[in-house]
């Protein structure tokens, strides 16, 4: 997908896509986890305790360990291109 749009003005050396699970003991870690890395965009909106509860609720739901932690995983690409 990405090497397509590429090949119009690079051509592609090297790419590498590489998955890194963290892993919390709460969502809210998470958050914080998030926020120091700069990537919270959370629109027009700020978090509220109910928000942040909801999160938290709907999260571990879908991302728990099952050992009593929630997991993050990052999927970073590395790419290396000259310019054609």
């Amino acid at each position: 997908m990405y090497a397509n749009w590429l090949n119009k003005e690079f051509n592609l050396l090297y790419n590498q896509e590489e998955e890194i699970v963290l892993t919390f003991d709460d969502p809210y870690q998470v958050l914080q986890h998030l926020k120091y890395t700069g990537v919270t965009a959370t629109g027009s909106g700020g978090w509220t305790r109910k928000t942040v509860q909801e999160f938290s609720t709907r999260y571990r739901k879908l991302f728990s360990t099952g050992n009593n932690q929630v997991k993050l995983t990052y999927r970073p690409l590395y790419l290396v291109a000259l310019k054609k």
